[in-house]
């Protein structure tokens, strides 16, 4: 309840009161500039769905279709001998170290070689065939021998044979 108010004591006078005032006016935007904005906000709403939902949905390419996709490339590259034995001996020792768990990169030709004759995933054939491909590759790696034509074909031949074998496997 409010205290009673008396007659000598001063009151505070209230704010006046101020009639409406006309409407401010708004500046003019034409209508087209209402249709762009519209269209790149709904632009930029789509690419922003893309990114977070559909940008990692690419297909992942195994290791046998990237070692394919690579020898592929080597063979149409037009390489050196040096620089192709090089190539295809890190293609193929990279997809052996992948998919059969193998220190294919980080070893040398000999260490690699005894750890897949203890290995029974490979047969005789392929093992003979890694030794023959690895004896090459090195040759040309580390003693600068230069490879021919058919050399490299064969090579590139006995990689593709790997690889192949590989996915048959599984």
């Amino acid at each position: 309840m409010n205290p009673p108010v008396s007659q000598g004591m001063p009151q505070a006078t209230p704010a006046p009161i101020h009639d409406i005032v006309d409407a401010v006016p708004l500046p003019f935007v034409p209508f087209w500039v209402w249709i762009a904005g519209g269209a790149a906000l709904a632009l930029l709403v789509g690419l922003l769905i893309w990114w977070f939902f559909f940008r990692n949905r690419r297909a992942e390419l195994t290791p046998r279709q990237k070692a394919l996709l690579a020898l592929g490339e080597l063979a149409s590259a037009g390489v050196s001998g040096y620089e192709f034995a090089v190539k295809v001996s890190e293609v193929l020792r990279s997809y052996i170290e992948t998919v059969y768990g193998l220190r294919a990169t980080r070893q040398t030709s000999l260490e690699f070689l005894e750890a897949i004759q203890a290995n029974r995933v490979f047969s005789e054939e392929e093992k003979q065939a890694m030794a023959e491909f690895l004896e090459t590759a090195d040759l040309v790696k580390f003693a600068r021998q230069d490879l021919g034509e058919s050399e490299n074909t064969k090579l590139r031949e006995t990689a593709l044979a790997v690889v192949q074998k590989g996915e048959e496997r599984k």
